[in-house]
């Protein structure tokens, strides 16, 4: 008896490694394929082993608990194909393929699956749900295996995690309709975004409270012009807070301001949202030391050519109107391609920032040739006579447009009409051609006077 039972195990494990639909199987759509009911189906066996191929993000544990198989479990080929079809429906995946076999002893099964994730993967974010983001990452765990910190933002995931979502708020006695969709968050990186479905309100206007430092109508103008009238998501207002309202702090030393709190209400006038703004403005900070390097010039050199001095009040407009001087300066000598990295260390205890600036100049540009157009045999020879920059000198940018300007202020030409200069840089060997172009002007026409005794016209 014992004998007929291997035999039959034996059998029908060799006709399903053998039979087509037992062979790696590998799909781009969620489509299930429909379960069968024949006799090989239904035979279950041991699952001896496991293995999970191609994943990346997602553990075997995470994989095997939408698959629900595990090894020693009993299984049949129809428990296969209903595990391959829930992989491939819950959305998390672009491709999935497995294989049964029957185990080396041939007592049971291994089985192997391969996926492909369906990526790239999105960071979670929650947002008017008026629930704690860590009970709703609970709930989304106890849901569904595959839930992470990071999602793909397909819709099938987006849609099934919106109704999980849905479903631990009637818990709550909450009746809510939520959506997952694909946002920027405060630095502007995109976010899968689960909040409720009803329209975003819209900003009817802005308060700022704690503030002495800058007038509130002051703060309000700054934010109202790129604020009013948008769709309230506090990332992309914090954003705004950042770039329109921040400058205005920096300007006056105030470096460690911050927007601690923001409230919204329902406007009563209007339809939209009084957002209110607490704002904790800090102290005051200083310039402490300042350091430019890469320049090209001397530590005192540079630091006299950007204006900026130790212990003046941190402005950050002086600061980049000081390092744009350093800049130019660099520029002028050829490197067209230079950047500078400022860096800034806090001294919370002095109330002083030192500023680092660093020039990077990157490759140094040499004047190649000069063409000149609208000119005629006579009158171009004296022009580029008098063109200075010599073939394989550092090119200055400024000098193109100064020497035209030049050329103009000495009435060199009775009927001098539009000039440019047109400069052409070759990123290969970093040299740059200069091709100046000069048209005639209309000529004049006399006015005639009448009545008095002459002078000019009026």
């Amino acid at each position: 008896m014992v004998a007929m039972r291997f035999s039959l195990l034996t059998a029908v494990l060799c006709a399903m490694a053998f039979a087509p639909d037992s062979a790696l199987v590998a799909q781009t759509h969620p489509a299930a394929r429909p379960a069968r009911a024949s006799a090989l189906d239904r035979a279950a066996f041991p699952i001896e082993s496991i293995s999970i191929d191609g994943n990346e993000q997602y553990t075997p544990e995470q994989i095997l608990g939408v698959a629900q198989l595990k090894a020693g479990q009993m299984a049949s080929k129809a428990d296969f194909e209903a595990a391959y079809n829930r992989l491939q429906a819950c959305g998390a995946f672009s491709s999935v393929g497995y294989r049964s076999k029957p185990a080396p002893d041939g007592k049971g099964y291994t089985v192997r699956f391969e996926v492909i994730e369906a990526g790239p993967f999105f960071p979670v974010r929650f947002e008017d749900l008026g629930v704690e983001p860590a009970q709703l990452v609970a709930a989304l765990q106890r849901a569904d295996p595959l839930f992470g910190e990071k999602i793909p933002a397909t819709q099938e995931i987006l849609t099934r995690y919106s109704k999980a979502i849905e479903a631990y708020l009637a818990t709550l006695h909450r009746s809510e309709k939520v959506r997952g969709k694909l946002l920027p968050d405060e630095a502007g990186e995109l976010a899968a975004v689960f909040r409720p479905s009803t329209p975003v309100p819209v900003v009817a206007r802005v308060l700022f409270t704690n503030n002495e430092a800058i007038a509130g109508d002051i703060l309000a103008h700054s934010i109202d012009a790129v604020a009013l009238g948008m769709p309230y998501r506090e990332p992309t207002f914090r954003r705004l807070l950042e770039s329109s309202v921040r400058p205005l702090y920096e300007q006056r030393g105030r470096v460690r301001v911050a927007f601690p709190e923001i409230g919204t209400e329902k406007a009563k006038d209007v339809d939209g949202l009084i957002i209110t703004v607490k704002v904790d403005e800090g102290a005051s900070y200083s310039l402490g030391d300042i350091s430019i390097q890469g320049s090209g010039l001397s530590a005192t050199e540079a630091l006299n050519l950007s204006g900026l001095k130790k212990s003046d009040i941190f402005n950050a407009d002086a600061i980049d109107a000081g390092i744009k001087k350093v800049e130019h300066h660099v520029w002028r000598q050829g490197y067209l391609d230079m950047k500078s990295v400022p860096e800034r260390h806090y001294n919370d205890a002095a109330k002083t920032v030192d500023l680092s600036i660093r020039i990077e100049q990157g490759p140094r540009y040499v004047f190649g040739s000069l063409i000149i157009k609208g000119l005629d045999i006579l009158s171009e020879p004296p022009i580029r006579k008098a063109w200075r920059l010599k073939a394989g000198q550092p090119f200055n940018p400024d000098y193109p447009d100064s020497f035209l300007k030049n050329i103009r202020e000495e009435e060199i030409f009775d009927n001098l009409g539009e000039t440019k200069a047109v400069i052409d840089r070759d990123e290969k060997d970093h040299s740059v051609a200069v091709t100046l172009i000069f048209k005639g002007a209309p000529p004049k026409t006399e006015q005639k006077h009448s009545g008095g005794q002459g002078g000019p016209p009026r």
